[in-house]
């Protein structure tokens, strides 16, 4: 029962931030070709640093960059990681091709999908971030190391279903340079697991489960993932919370399948 209200009102914290908006977005037309322009609202650095704040006491172990240092980061991700064409402007904001495809949290809301389409759409947004976890860049502190996103959810990954394809987004979170990449990627796999298990009813969990950890090989990445999930249960973070909105009793479920599925894979 105290674990149960604990859980309740961390995840009522959680809610509350997650509907916090740092960022505003349009579309544009410039020269004949669709651009997204993403700038930071006025008055954030007081939130980030209230945020910051909060994500330092509650050891979530990821923080919001801040002006030229979100710039900077975004840039080099879309440029050398992804391979996208992308600038900025001399208001500090962020200027990007138009991208084909939907935000895998959209699909997974629109009732006009099928659900294993859907199931599908998943195991190739979670294989394309094990890809991207392969990478090596030059983090903020000047040290290379292995690229995690920092809040890998649903709604950071643009799908299109018809190529296959899935393109990652919004590096406005960054994970603390001092956790291993082995923790790092296993909280980016949490993220879009728990973060897609939102827009999914309970009889498709298992299968959630399955495809996820079916869709990422890395063994390292799996076993970190076990005991993440095994310390969350006893001990939830505002971040992690507000990255899923479940309820207490899904989330329950959904980590005994994890931690169902993850056994049978690391024990073969």
């Amino acid at each position: 029962m105290l674990l149960k209200l604990r859980y309740l009102i961390v995840l009522s914290i959680g809610i509350i931030l997650s509907k916090i908006s740092l960022n505003k977005g349009i579309k544009r037309n410039i020269n004949g070709k669709l651009f997204y322009i993403k700038r930071r609202r006025p008055c954030t650095t007081p939130l980030i640093m209230m945020g910051n704040f909060l994500l330092r006491t509650s050891r979530a172990k990821v923080h919001v960059l801040q002006n030229f240092k979100w710039l900077e980061w975004s840039c080099q991700i879309y440029k050398e990681v992804l391979n996208l064409e992308v600038q900025t402007d001399n208001y500090k904001r962020l200027i990007l091709p138009n991208l084909e495809g939907i935000i895998l949290s959209a699909l997974l809301k629109s009732n006009d999908k099928d659900i294993l389409l859907k199931l599908k759409i998943i195991g190739l947004a979670t294989r394309s971030l094990e890809k991207l976890h392969q990478c090596q860049v030059t983090w903020p502190d000047g040290e290379k190391r292995l690229f995690s996103h920092g809040d890998a959810t649903a709604a950071n990954v643009i799908c299109d279903v018809k190529s296959g394809s899935c393109i990652w987004c919004d590096f406005d979170t960054i994970h603390d340079d001092n956790m291993p990449s082995a923790w790092r990627h296993s909280d980016d796999l949490r993220a879009i697991i728990y973060s897609a298990a939102k827009y999914l009813g309970w009889d498709v969990l298992n299968s959630l489960g399955r495809v996820t950890i079916e869709n990422y090989h890395n063994r390292g990445v799996l076993e970190q993932l076990k005991q993440s999930i095994e310390m969350l249960q006893q001990h939830p973070k505002i971040y992690h919370l507000a990255q899923s909105k479940l309820g207490f009793q899904k989330r329950i479920r959904l980590n005994s399948i994890l931690l169902y599925e993850l056994e049978k894979v690391l024990n073969k």
